[in-house]
């Protein structure tokens, strides 16, 4: 293990008995019988963010913590057995360190059992690995590490049946692409990484029905670009603004 610092049972015992007493950021990895114990854990979160590797017998016992929060963003990598595990916790889980997801991992997990699942590491996203996710059933996908995607990438992810996408790095976006996520069916859509958007590719943003369109990193638009922009009828995010448009009443107005 090098000079990885490991997390061992009687550490992770003594955390479970006085947690004060233990500081979990100084630990690189830990041994399988020291996840067996922090899976028992009486808390809503757990974070284990300093970890590196693991097992995949470790991310097994850690997939049963009970709590609300898992969070894992050490870890750069994440095996097909690790992602089967972890499809199964049912909370919000937490791998913003993973920087590479093959097909079959994201297969796992499409399957994930909890409400959100962020992964904003991963530079790129196969086809497949696309498809795979949006099949996630919870609420929020977080994939605010791609820098770009092809069309038909951007065509699968706006098909997640959940509330929020959020796509925060993209830099770019195709004319089809933003057909894609104006079809988007959930309420929040975060493009800021994006400095710029052609008059169709606004225009098709625009036809999104839901309630938010981040775009907070534009920083030029055409005059026809603001104009199809302006149609959105829900709240319009630029440069870190709401832009509620005309329909909408504020909070407590009569009708």
């Amino acid at each position: 293990m090098g000079n990885d610092k490991v997390l061992t049972k009687e550490i992770a015992e003594q955390f479970l008995s006085d947690e004060g007493s233990v500081d979990l950021s100084d630990y690189t990895t830990m041994d399988d019988q020291a996840a067996e114990i922090l899976n028992q854990l009486k808390k809503d979160y757990l974070h284990l963010n300093d970890l590196t590797s693991l097992s995949d017998a470790a991310v097994e016992s850690l997939s049963k913590f009970r709590g609300d929060y898992l969070s894992l963003n050490g870890l750069t990598n994440l095996s097909d057995a690790a992602a089967d595990s972890l499809s199964k916790f049912k909370g919000f889980l937490y791998l913003n360190g993973v920087t590479n997801l093959t097909d079959a991992a994201a297969e796992k997990l499409k399957n994930f059992q909890g409400d959100y699942l962020h992964l904003s590491e991963l530079t790129s996203l196969t086809d497949a690995a696309a498809e795979n996710l949006r099949q996630f059933k919870g609420s929020e996908l977080c994939l605010d590490g791609l820098k770009s995607m092809s069309d038909n990438v951007a065509e699968s992810l706006s098909k997640f049946k959940g509330h929020v996408l959020s796509l925060s790095s993209v830099s770019s976006l195709s004319d089809a692409a933003a057909e894609s996520f104006g079809k988007f069916a959930g309420n929040d859509v975060y493009l800021d990484g994006l400095t710029s958007l052609s008059d169709t590719a606004a225009k098709n943003l625009s036809n999104f029905k839901g309630r938010a369109l981040c775009l907070d990193g534009l920083k030029s638009l055409s005059d026809d670009a603001a104009e199809n922009l302006s149609k959105f009828k829900g709240f319009l995010y630029l440069n870190r603004r709401a832009c509620p448009m005309p329909w909408r009443k504020p909070d407590g107005d009569s009708q």
